[in-house]
């Protein structure tokens, strides 16, 4: 997020108390920097500010409001713990006629959006963003005053971006801890940066972070996505914006389970080279104010743009005919979706896409739908070399051709365990693993498709026309590479 976007929030407020408006909801977990900000702004004004906490009591709050008869600015914190009460409602319709007719305004500072029916047409509503990494680099100057060392402009724009989507408290806290644990050369290992990061995000449970997979060549077959994520390799470059394209959005990926959806958001956030963050969507209904939560979440995803974020099995949660908070949160999540303005690329999994509504699968609002198909014979000869590769160096010498007309109907999940069960089978006998041992492992497993083969057959009809396939159509390549 850029400066002028940052500053956006505050001319915003001002227009607003300067063309008459008397309440205004701003929503910010960022107290003490908003106040600050606020007071520092309307003191530059000659407009007078005034702070109150319902920690006093709010009769006596709304008494010394109700006594103000010039032109002022009354900061109210957290009232939305007080909604429930009817007189706090009523009490502030009483108040706004004289407030307006005083040229005065009340903000209210709440952390999430809450506004009562009563007071929804008064109200105007401003989301204040976490602070832009320029700002946070800003602050870095003043913890590290009394460091000897030089801290050089690129290394305060690192750590700015590094901690992009912490509130200014938090990334003050950071920085001191790295000063006091490792200093002054602390600072320059931007990774122990990002750890502190990670760890205070993840404190909130909704937003988990994953790491990435390097390089597209460790996922095995689904050559039709991979071809679609090569040519968008520099779609959020400013040559493409010149160039007239819009930044992707997200992509679906659907199918059979055990195929590589996951893993697939994983190798993209490797290949894109861009921080990977998962969406607990259960956790996120958990909360005691679930829009609440996901707006959070959505708005630290924005901060820390560019950036992928990965719904987990989205079915779980945004179904057909869901009511009450899960159609509000689905709502809301369309929304962010469809008017976002930061390089957010979302990549949403789900084994049973047809369970999904309407509104989330239609065309444009993902970028595609890609189905994920039981992989055909070449595919699982490269699945199988892929885990093969990565778990020994025995693989070489291994002959997988017998193994790929036994693995017919098994899926990419179930072929990484007949590896794994291979090598146990050769670690317990106390040598190098051979191809009997892979043998065996294939005759032992039960491929999903055996027990779910009427649910698959289904599934697979489903998406014939809806979906895009993830791999490539294998028996044309075939027919004319015989030709």
């Amino acid at each position: 997020m850029n400066e002028s976007k940052e500053k956006e929030w505050i001319g915003e407020i001002i227009s607003c108390y300067r063309a008459g408006f008397p309440l205004i909801e701003a929503v910010s977990y960022e107290e003490s920097r908003v106040e600050n900000i606020l007071s520092k702004t309307f003191e530059e004004l000659g407009v007078p500010f005034y702070s109150f906490s319902p920690s006093l009591k709010l009769r006596k709050i709304l008494e010394d409001i109700q006594k103000t008869d010039s032109p002022s600015i009354f900061l109210i914190k957290d009232l939305h713990l007080f909604w429930g009460r009817p007189y706090v409602t009523r009490a502030i319709r009483d108040l706004l006629p004289r407030i307006g007719q005083e040229h005065q305004c009340i903000i209210l500072l709440l952390p999430f959006e809450f506004v009562p029916q009563e007071l929804a047409r008064e109200v105007v509503v401003i989301n204040i963003p976490l602070p832009s990494a320029r700002t946070i680099g800003g602050s870095v100057s003043s913890i590290y005053s009394d460091v000897t060392i030089p801290v050089s402009e690129k290394m305060l724009q690192e750590v700015g971006e590094a901690l992009k989507g912490l509130t200014m408290d938090q990334a003050t806290r950071v920085l001191r801890k790295i000063l006091l644990l490792h200093g002054p050369k602390g600072l320059s290992a931007i990774s122990q940066v990002l750890n502190e990061k990670k760890k205070l995000i993840r404190t909130g449970k909704v937003l988990i972070p994953i790491d990435s997979v390097a390089g597209m060549e460790n996922l095995g077959g689904a050559g039709e996505l991979k071809r679609w994520l090569w040519e968008r390799e520099r779609a959020f470059t400013s040559q493409a914006r010149e160039f007239g394209l819009p930044e992707p959005k997200g992509l679906m990926l659907t199918g059979i389970q055990g195929c590589g959806k996951s893993l697939s958001a994983r190798v993209i956030a490797g290949a894109w080279g861009m921080p990977l963050w998962r969406l607990e969507l259960p956790l996120v209904m958990g909360q005691p104010y679930p829009e609440a939560a996901l707006y959070e979440a959505l708005k630290t995803m924005d901060a820390m743009a560019p950036a992928i974020l990965w719904i987990d099995e989205i079915e779980k949660v945004f179904q057909m005919n869901i009511e009450g908070p899960s159609a509000r949160v689905m709502g809301a999540f369309i929304t962010w979706l469809s008017e976002k303005e930061t390089p957010v690329f979302v990549v949403a999994t789900a084994n049973e896409a047809q369970s999904l509504p309407p509104e989330l699968v239609r065309k444009g609002r993902f970028d595609e739908i890609f189905f994920f198909d039981i992989p055909d014979i070449h595919e699982r000869e490269e699945i199988l070399k892929i885990h093969l590769r990565l778990r020994t160096k025995e693989a070489a010498g291994i002959d997988i051709e017998p193994l790929l007309l036994k693995t017919e109907l098994f899926v990419g999940s179930e072929l990484e365990q007949i590896v794994i069960s291979a090598l146990y089978r050769a670690f317990s006998a106390g040598r190098a693993l051979q191809q009997k041992d892979l043998i065996i492992a294939t005759e032992e497993t039960v491929p999903l498709y055996r027990t779910y083969e009427e649910k698959i057959k289904e599934l697979k009809e489903w998406a014939k026309g809806r979906t895009r396939p993830a791999s490539i159509e294998r028996r044309k390549t075939d027919f004319f590479e015989k030709k």
